[in-house]
């Protein structure tokens, strides 16, 4: 599946406002100077970076998980770098989540587990 910055479904919306409110609630504050400069606000902001794609696929995975995948992780492939506070989100969702997430970017693997 594909995820991009910009429309989701209503459901998916649900979902990831849901995923961002559970890693704020564990911890997680943006990292605004990851924010495109365009942003003048810090709403704006945090706006845009609760919309980064590899969010957006870790929170619609981590809602079809099933009994019997738990322990396996989520892998999520990007073709770009992975920012700063993209970085913060997913070590703090694999603690907040108990789920070891993988995520390879455009140069390298990066593995949470347990909030690291």
């Amino acid at each position: 599946r594909t995820f991009v910055v910009g429309a989701e479904s209503p459901e998916e919306s649900r979902i990831i406002d849901d995923f961002n409110a559970k890693i704020r609630a564990g911890g997680y504050r943006p990292d605004l100077s990851s924010a495109s400069a365009r942003h003048d606000t810090d709403e704006a902001k945090e706006r845009s970076l609760s919309g980064h794609s590899e969010k957006k696929a870790v929170a619609v995975a981590l809602s079809m998980t099933s009994q019997t995948s738990q322990n396996e992780p989520i892998s999520i492939t990007k073709n770009l770098r992975v920012c700063n506070d993209c970085h913060a989100a997913m070590a703090v969702a694999s603690k907040v989540f108990c789920k070891e997430i993988h995520l390879r970017d455009r140069s390298r693997w990066h593995i949470f587990k347990d909030g690291v």
